[in-house]
């Protein structure tokens, strides 16, 4: 039997809708704490909504108000979502990156940690103090230097033949 209300085409329209509106707005959002924490853990909000949000909702319609049952449902929701995010996600993508560096590790190269991580973002970050412009500035430069290095380095059979200067 099909389905008699709309409630799939609301879903899929405010769906599309947020879609738009992040797409358009995207180039005057800053990146937030909130935003990156919510997208680290949005596949474990995929998986646990319907199997937290729904039975909970079920549960507390009849004796609660609709409102305060989807309020109570989507705390629910979160709460499962960063118990699951620490407790199974988080621990296996440190396990997955500890294994993908053993190797390289093994070779004389030391793997990075988080805090080499952190280092090496911040170092390519701009700094609050000095303008964006003055920044793009020094990474042309560097680039023009690298193109440079790389220009001046000498293939070996270009090596034995007379430079010109």
């Amino acid at each position: 039997m099909a389905r008699q209300d709309d409630s799939y085409n609301v879903a899929l329209a405010f769906a599309f809708l947020l879609f738009l509106i992040g797409l358009l707005a995207e180039p005057r959002l800053r990146q937030r704490v909130v935003w990156t924490r919510l997208s680290e853990r949005s596949y474990s909000l995929y998986l646990l909504h319907g199997v937290i949000a729904f039975p909970v909702l079920d549960a507390l319609y009849p004796a609660l108000p609709i409102e305060l049952a989807v309020v109570l449902a989507v705390v629910a929701t979160f709460t499962g979502v960063e118990v699951s995010y620490r407790l199974v996600e988080a621990p296996s993508h440190r396990l997955a990156r500890w294994l993908s560096h053993r190797g390289r590790a093994a070779g004389g190269e030391v793997a990075p940690t988080r805090q080499n991580a952190r280092a090496t973002r911040s170092a390519r970050r701009p700094s609050r103090s000095r303008p964006a412009a003055e920044f793009m500035t020094s990474r042309v430069r560097a680039q023009t230097d690298g193109r440079r290095q790389r220009a001046t380095r000498l293939l070996p059979e270009q090596a034995d033949a007379p430079r010109r200067t």
